[in-house]
C-alpha cells in the first residue's frame, strides 16, 4: 500500500525579483509531506505549511492569520515582562487591542470567529484602560492561539473560548448590555 502524501503548492508574487511594475515574478514552492503507515494517529499539518505569513494577504483567512501571529508574539512578550515591566505589558496589549477591529473586518472567516472577536472587542472595552492581570494576558493569549490554529470554529467552540475569558474575571458582553437586559426585562 503507497504511504498517503498530501501535496502544498505555494506560490506567490515575489516584489523583490520584479523588474518593473508591470513585470510579474513569482515564487513557487512545492512541499510534499507523507504520514507513514505505521503512524497509529493521522497526522495533522500545521496551519503555517498551508498559509504562509504575507503582510499584503488579500484574503481576509489570510490577513487574519497574519494579525494573530503578531498579536500572539506581542502578548507572549507582554506576558514575558510583566514581572518587570507592567507598563511596558500593558503598551503591548493596548497594541493587541488597536488590532482587533481590523480582525474583526475578517469576520467573513466564520460565525464562531467573529463571535470570538466580538468578545475580545468587548473585554477591552469592560476594562476602560485598566491594566489587564498576568493571568488574564494568559488567557487572551490561549484563545488568540485557538483562534489562529483554529479559525473556521462554529459557535459552541466560541462559547467555549468566551467561558475561557470569563473564567480569567474578564467581562465579554459590551458595556451597556446589563442596561439593554434590564429594559427588556421591565
Amino acid at each position: 500500500m503507497a504511504t498517503p502524501s498530501l501535496r502544498l503548492v505555494y506560490s506567490a508574487q515575489n516584489p523583490e525579483t520584479a523588474k518593473s511594475s508591470e513585470e510579474q515574478s513569482f515564487v513557487h514552492e512545492e512541499k510534499i509531506i507523507t504520514a507513514s503507515d505505521s503512524e497509529s494517529k493521522r497526522s495533522l499539518v500545521n496551519i503555517d505549511e498551508i498559509y504562509r505569513e504575507q503582510p499584503l494577504i488579500p484574503s481576509p483567512f489570510g490577513r487574519a492569520l497574519f494579525i494573530l501571529a503578531e498579536i500572539i508574539k506581542k502578548t507572549d512578550t507582554a506576558i514575558e515582562m510583566y514581572s518587570t515591566d507592567a507598563l511596558g505589558a500593558d503598551h503591548l496589549m493596548q497594541y493587541v487591542q488597536s488590532r482587533l477591529p481590523e480582525l474583526f473586518s475578517c469576520r467573513s472567516i466564520g460565525e464562531g470567529y467573529g463571535i470570538s472577536i466580538n468578545a475580545m472587542i468587548g473585554v477591552y472595552e469592560n476594562l476602560e484602560g485598566n491594566p489587564f492581570e498576568l493571568n488574564q494576558i494568559e488567557r487572551i493569549k490561549q484563545v488568540l492561539s485557538k483562534l489562529r490554529s483554529e479559525p473556521l470554529i462554529d459557535a459552541e467552540d466560541a462559547a467555549i473560548l468566551i467561558e475561557l475569558l470569563e473564567d480569567a474575571g474578564l467581562k465579554v458582553e459590551p458595556p451597556a448590555f446589563d442596561e439593554l437586559v434590564e429594559m427588556l426585562n421591565e
